[in-house]
């Protein structure tokens, strides 16, 4: 049986469906119809609300790109008619039934990035993007939507949208940090904060994981070393069933199992309500790494703690 010094320090040694507008040049310069008499013209409908949820990786002729995903998360507002096949208008490209409310993708200075031209159902707003090269940086900090509504000639823009997102690892980078109640998220990896263990002066230890998406795909471990429940070992937490146990690490870097492989979006959320009162007192190590996926030459290292008095 191996000491907890030489866990810690085998730890620390490896780790420390829509129709896309881009095929249609000009697409922001669209042509506006006028409204029939009849056509409805909606008043007072809100800015489009967008969120950057998630990035996913994929391979287009060779080349490996990242999906940065937005949602309008207030979608319901819209009324299908603005998304309605539009064939009176003027085409998108060779779809001549696109939709008569159209949707970009711009920068904060206005330029154009990406669109869709037939998205069909407001529900569709859920699975907006544009794209990047994975294991690169975003290639814009910020973005905003705009929905165009062609036969009106109204436009409704949200406001700028922070991506935030990691680089995967490219070499050893090690970060401390102090007891967190929630998960910060920030560009830079020296100022994350994954893993929080909520407010333990109202009795309940609420350990929560959040990491931003990345731009390619990792692997992520974490870990919690109590002395004072077993002096001996770091703990693993591993998935048994899709939920959270912990395993003793034997210190063997093959015997290492990551809690979520290959992905661009590690599980974000809870691992359940612990009362403090359970627990024994002392000081709590928990460790969080993410390497590439595959791969353990390069990681990031979080490391943080807490008191049970």
């Amino acid at each position: 049986m191996k000491g907890k010094g030489f866990c810690i320090l085998a730890l620390l040694l490896f780790f420390g469906g829509p129709w896309p507008a881009h095929q249609v040049s000009a697409v922001v310069n669209i042509s506006v119809g006028l409204p029939e008499d009849n056509a409805t013209c909606p008043t007072g409908l809100p800015a489009p609300q967008v969120k950057f949820t998630r990035t996913e990786a994929y391979e287009l002729n060779g080349t490996k790109l990242i999906r940065y995903r937005l949602s309008v998360t207030n979608r319901d507002e819209y009324p299908d008619e603005l998304f309605a096949p539009s064939p009176e208008l003027p085409p998108c490209g060779l779809n001549t039934n696109s939709s008569r409310t159209w949707v970009d993708i711009d920068d904060v200075s206005g330029n154009y990035i990406y669109g869709f031209c037939a998205l069909g159902t407001p529900d569709n707003l859920d699975l907006l993007w544009f794209s990047g090269y994975q294991g690169q940086q975003p290639p814009h900090d910020y973005v905003r939507v705009i929905l165009n509504d062609r036969l009106c000639g109204t436009s409704y823009e949200s406001e700028p949208v922070p991506i935030i997102a990691l680089v995967p690892p490219k070499d050893a980078s090690i970060y401390h940090y102090g007891q967190a109640t929630t998960p910060v998220y920030d560009r830079d990896p020296a100022n994350c904060k994954p893993m929080a263990v909520g407010n333990l002066a109202g009795g309940i230890l609420q350990m929560k994981l959040g990491l931003p998406p990345f731009t390619g795909p990792v692997d992520l471990y974490m870990a919690i070393y109590a002395p004072q429940i077993d002096p001996l070992h770091v703990y693993l937490f591993v998935k048994e069933n899709g939920n959270p146990i912990l395993v003793p690490f034997s210190g063997d870097p093959n015997d290492l199992e990551a809690f979520d492989s290959g992905t661009t979006f590690p599980e974000q959320g809870l691992f359940g309500d612990i009362p403090v009162s359970s627990l024994p007192s002392g000081t709590y190590y928990l460790y969080v790494i993410v390497t590439p996926a595959g791969s353990l030459n390069a990681y990031y290292t979080w490391q943080t703690n807490f008191q049970i008095q």
